[in-house]
């Protein structure tokens, strides 16, 4: 009885690490297969394949879903294949939408500041006259970056622009202003502002 006991015992504990190492090797599988089309995405997006690229990064993210870093490289994919001169086209129009929806994605969930940072600026661009030509969906994107870098004259300026765009010259002229004093010695700035007196 004891025997057969230590028998059933170990076959259940074999049993047991058989599926436990069956679980990891699923999860082994789907990051390999992650990693690969990581790989193949990045070699499309080099080669500027931006519609073998989105399919290698829809994959990455539909494989490993904390490979966060491939929403911003998905959503520049997208943006690089919308042509503003097709504009109305459900088709074009869409793929603006999703890669707005993933530069949303990469700004809030990517680790890394610096794809954080890209993924706020391409997501002013994507609501530029050019693209979506919403400014007012820009203002409070700028706002969060300036937030985030308050000490960045680019922030600045990309605020300004919006207002000025938008026929708000008093407020373009404070962004301006704003840089100048948080980086008195850029000449730079100076420039800039020069730039945006001239044009008034």
């Amino acid at each position: 009885m004891t025997t057969r006991f230590r028998t059933l015992s170990a076959v259940a504990v074999i049993i047991g690490l058989s599926l436990a190492v069956t679980g990891c090797g699923r999860y082994s599988l789907n990051s390999l297969k992650a990693q690969k089309a990581w790989k193949d995405g990045n070699a499309a997006y080099s080669a500027q394949d931006y519609t073998r690229a989105s399919e290698h990064y829809e994959y990455v993210l539909e494989t490993d879903p904390s490979r966060t870093e491939a929403h911003f490289y998905l959503a520049n994919s997208y943006d690089n294949r919308f042509r503003p001169s097709r504009l109305g086209e459900p088709d074009n129009d869409q793929l603006m939408q999703k890669a707005v929806e993933h530069y949303r994605l990469a700004a809030e969930r990517a680790p890394d500041p610096q794809i954080k940072k890209l993924a706020l600026q391409y997501l002013v661009a994507a609501y530029g006259a050019d693209k979506l030509n919403d400014p007012s969906q820009a203002e409070p994107i700028v706002q969060q970056m300036i937030e985030l870098e308050p000490t960045e004259p680019s922030n600045y300026f990309a605020l300004a622009n919006i207002y000025e765009e938008a026929g708000r010259y008093e407020d373009a002229e404070a962004a301006y202003l704003r840089a100048r004093e948080i980086r008195e010695d850029d000449p730079t700035v100076h420039t800039t502002l020069a730039g945006f007196y001239n044009r008034q």
